[in-house]
């Protein structure tokens, strides 16, 4: 069950999904890419994060594989920048603000 004096784990992608949600009339398809690091978060800490809470964990059949290629790409960039110390920021066509992870 959630601790609620720890930091949510899932957090960081619940806030990405709002925002981008907001800055796109509420489509979710111009989100799936944060839709998507969202079912992945909550994969890795269900039962952990109050955000995943109602949650569908699967990955739906909407999913493009753009998006898909595009989020191991982002998790590629964000492990070599993690590995050099360096801060990590990325910016979608869909997220036109930079993501920080």
């Amino acid at each position: 069950m959630y601790n609620n004096t720890r930091k949510d784990p899932c957090k960081k992608q619940a806030c990405l999904i709002q925002k981008c949600l907001k800055e796109n009339n509420y489509q979710e398809s111009a989100c799936e890419e944060v839709l998507e690091l969202m079912r992945e978060c909550c994969r890795k800490y269900k039962g952990k994060s109050i955000c995943c809470e109602g949650i569908d964990i699967e990955p739906t059949k909407k999913t493009s594989e753009s998006a898909k290629s595009k989020i191991r790409w982002i998790k590629i960039q964000k492990h070599k920048l993690e590995r050099a110390g360096r801060p990590i920021l990325f910016q979608s066509e869909n997220l036109p603000n930079a993501i920080h992870l």
